[in-house]
């Protein structure tokens, strides 16, 4: 085979996998914002729970709601707006979605996990990420 034959041979190759990469990687989307959502060296699942239940509205505290809207397009989102995420969610008749990220101290985390359980029932939690849904919401 001529040289020139096989360096088209290469990029084509070298094409077909970057495909292949660009499709793998676009069909598993919650892996990676799952990957990127950890604490304490454990690695979250919320969003692969979230591409399964897909809720009709959730308000985020400390979590980047474009991930939220990139796994469930549908799902109407909104950042808390005041200082009682709870009372926001029950507003926007949404669950209340809390998640741990690199800014938050173990204690401020804590914190906020414990006032959100306050909020209603838990209906996700792993440890990095917790789901309350407010009373009358599901």
């Amino acid at each position: 085979m001529a040289a020139s034959a096989r360096g088209v041979l290469t990029g084509l190759a070298a094409l077909a996998l970057i495909a292949y990469g660009v499709v793998l990687a676009d069909s598993h989307p919650a892996d990676y914002y799952d990957d990127g959502l950890m604490h304490d060296g454990h690695t979250s699942h919320f969003f692969a729970w979230l591409a399964k239940e897909r809720p009709s509205a959730v308000v985020g505290d400390h979590i980047l709601l474009g991930s939220i809207a990139v796994i469930s397009p549908e799902t109407r989102v909104q950042n808390t707006v005041s200082a009682d995420p709870c009372a926001d969610a029950e507003r926007a008749s949404a669950l209340l979605v809390i998640a741990d990220n690199p800014t938050t101290t173990d204690a401020a985390f804590e914190a906020r996990r414990s006032s959100a359980r306050a909020c209603g029932k838990a209906i996700y939690d792993d440890g990095v990420a917790l789901v309350i849904a407010p009373p009358g919401v599901r």
